[in-house]
């Protein structure tokens, strides 16, 4: 399965060790480091979790834009990954000489492209 295939059920019904090989194969995709993988039990199934650190920050992997913790509602629970996942142009705003003081005004949060 390549990263682009990769979905959050997906993500869910790997095993380990394909899970652990996807998320190296995303650290490199961004030119990071894997930096912490491990999986926790998660309504039945297992949870992986990846924390991927490039350039001093860190970044959760969560398949390409979905949330994980539930019981926000559909529509809340979409808003603080709207921002980066459907206007790449705020997110290179907020990254650039601009925006570089107003990440803290927004409700967005750091987004790697995997793609």
């Amino acid at each position: 399965m390549s990263l682009a295939d990769l979905t959050f059920d997906r993500w869910r019904a790997l095993d380990r060790d394909a899970a652990h090989r996807l998320a190296l194969e995303a650290a490199r995709s961004a030119d990071g480091r894997l930096l912490e993988f491990d999986g926790a039990p998660h309504l039945g199934d297992v949870l992986h979790r990846a924390v991927i650190e490039r350039g001093g920050e860190r970044f959760a992997l969560i398949p390409g834009g979905e949330a994980v913790c539930g019981g926000y509602g559909a529509f809340v629970g979409w808003l603080p990954l709207a921002t980066a996942n459907r206007n790449p142009g705020m997110a290179e705003f907020l990254n650039g000489p601009e925006g570089e003081d107003m990440g803290d005004e927004f409700g967005v949060r750091p987004v790697l492209d995997l793609g």
